[in-house]
């Protein structure tokens, strides 16, 4: 199997034209691709997008995690209750 030499991206600068936002697009220079340029607001956009989708999810997984936790520890204290009742009755 061989591999494939690649054209590397370049990241230039937008000229700043008066009012518009001074931005960095990345441009891929390989020919076969479709371009994609992304705009650093839609890249922050994203991942901030992303990370509070992760913040979400994860909060929703340490709630079931908490609620577990609860059950088994009263489970616990049931048990320990039994083997004391147990051992006091020897």
């Amino acid at each position: 199997m061989t591999g494939e030499i690649r054209e590397p991206e370049v990241i230039t600068p937008k000229p700043n034209l008066g009012d518009t936002n001074d931005e960095n697009s990345i441009i891929n220079l390989n020919s076969d691709d479709e371009p994609n340029n992304i705009s650093r607001d839609q890249l922050q956009d994203f991942l901030n997008n992303v990370m509070q989708a992760i913040r979400a999810e994860s909060a929703k997984q340490t709630a079931a995690l908490q609620e577990e936790s609860k059950k088994q520890t009263a489970l616990l204290k049931a048990e320990s209750a039994k083997l004391t009742s147990a051992a006091e009755s020897l």
